[in-house]
Parts: C-alpha cells; sequence; structure tokens
C-alpha cells in the first residue's frame, strides 16, 4: 500500500483515471488467526473507463461489476496458504460500485498483502517510475508475556536510471488534472489486535486499530503548498517530509512497525 501510495504522490499517474477507494482491515487473535475486510470502490471517471473497456474484453458494459464476486473469492489464494473467503457484499450507490470481501486466515504470519490493491475487470493498475517489491508481511511471536506483532513493509524506491537525473517535475496543469483526477481517492490499512494495545511504534491508534497508512486525497488536495513540494520527489523519505503534518495523510518511511498486546483470553 505504501508504495502505491507513494506512486500518487509522485504524481506519477494509473492506467486507470478515476476516483478509487481501497480500505482494509486486518483483525489479528492470540493464536495468530484473523480475518481481513478488503472494500474496494471505484467511481467517477474510472468506471466510464472500464465500462468502455468490458465489452471489448467480452463483458457487458450494463452489467459491470469492477469487483465481482468470482474475482473476490480468487484474490484468497494470493493473500497465503489456507486464506479462506468467507463472504462478500456488492455496493452499489449513486456514486460508485465496489465490494466489500471478508477473509479467514489461520496464521498471520503466511499472510501476505499485495501493496496494490486487486485491479478491477479488464483494467490494469500500473505506476510509472516506481520499483517495488511487493508484499507486506506480518510476524507474530511471544513478548515478556504479551505478544508482539511486526508488519513488514516491501521497500519503496524510484527506477531513475543512473546518470538520468531527476525525474520528471509535474507542471501546474498537471498538478491540477491530478486533483480532478483523484478527487475523493482514499487508501488506508489498518490493523486490529484482538485485545489491550500495550504500546505500538505508530502515532496513529484509534479505537483499538493501528493505522499503517492511510491517504485522503481531498485533503492533501486542498494543501497547495504540499502539492508544490511533491513536485520533483524521489524517494519516499522525501514525500513523507514534505507531507509531514498535512491533514489526512498517515505515511510512515519505517520498514518495520510493530504492535505489542495483550490478547483477549
Amino acid at each position: 500500500m505504501r508504495a502505491l501510495a507513494f506512486a500518487l504522490l509522485l504524481t506519477v499517474g494509473l492506467a486507470c483515471e478515476g476516483c478509487f477507494q481501497s480500505t482494509t482491515l486486518i483483525s489479528v487473535n492470540g493464536d495468530g488467526s484473523g480475518t481481513l475486510e478488503l472494500t474496494l470502490v471505484f467511481s467517477g471517471a474510472a468506471l466510464i473507463q472500464m465500462r468502455q473497456v468490458a465489452p471489448l474484453t467480452g463483458g457487458s458494459s450494463k452489467a459491470f461489476d469492477p469487483f465481482p464476486e468470482e474475482q473476490a473469492k480468487q484474490l484468497a489464494a494470493s493473500l497465503g496458504p489456507n486464506v479462506r473467503y468467507v463472504s462478500s457484499t456488492s455496493i452499489t450507490t449513486g456514486e460508485g460500485l465496489g465490494r466489500k470481501a471478508v477473509y479467514a486466515f489461520p496464521d498471520v504470519n503466511q499472510l501476505r498483502i499485495n501493496e496494490q490493491p486487486p485491479a478491477p475487470g479488464g483494467v490494469t493498475i500500473r505506476s510509472r517510475q516506481l520499483n517495488t517489491e511487493q508484499d507486506i508481511r506480518f510476524v507474530l511471536a511471544p513478548e515478556g508475556g504479551h505478544l508482539l506483532l511486526r508488519i513488514l513493509f516491501p521497500q519503496a524506491t524510484t527506477a531513475v536510471p543512473a546518470g538520468k537525473g531527476a525525474p520528471p517535475v509535474a507542471s501546474p496543469d498537471q498538478i491540477a488534472q491530478i486533483k480532478e483526477t483523484f478527487a475523493g481517492a482514499r487508501l488506508s490499512i489498518a490493523v486490529k489486535p484482538s485485545g489491550e494495545i500495550v504500546k505500538t511504534s505508530s502515532p496513529w491508534v484509534e479505537n483499538g486499530s493501528v493505522t499503517l497508512i492511510d491517504l485522503q486525497f481531498d485533503q492533501l488536495a486542498a494543501d497547495e503548498a504540499a502539492l508544490a513540494q511533491l513536485r520533483g520527489v524521489r524517494s519516499v523519505e522525501d514525500a513523507t517530509i514534505a507531507l509531514r503534518g498535512v491533514p489526512g495523510v498517515k505515511i510512515s518511511t519505517d520498514r518495520e512497525i510493530t504492535i505489542e498486546f495483550i490478547p483477549k483470553k
């Protein structure tokens, strides 16, 4: 997730233009089992583009589903060994289409999360100028009578060839286009251990959940100074410095976040 958020912050663009909201909540029990809830909703220009593509891939534009149940079921295999699809609910509003899917896993140590949300039917989400390992991984182990959950993030680096200089700088017109394209967009991921949180290296804890990343693009877009600082940044660290204190942006540059908790009995 951090790599995809970084791609947005670098203004590198997506193949699928338009608004999308992706939220992931991982609940972890004391024995390492748990559930993962993924909610993915597309709206605006994204739906228009995907409906245009659907007939070309053998689908129907009228009955188009950007995150169909079959795709939700198939996603379980990519989340790790023995991850089981539990259920899903279609989301249909006046502004968007999507799905909330629930998965159960027996061992969080084997859970892995791809940093990009599932690609909608027939449309590939890709970022330019970004080289990433893809999976977030988890390690749960005893710690002084408590449990310690380590969340390990992949490294994200810009792919700037040697001798080629800095990446292209977005123009004011490009910044304005990006603000319009990603209006309403949100990327978030949180972990909720079952029990009492003793301490965590994440600064964002609310209602028993620890936020790993939360990017609400509307709030970012409202800060012209922050957007200006993002022009030409070359790393996660640079972007984080530029975004420090910006409302609606919660991103850590740490490769590891820890949560120590007392499991619920």
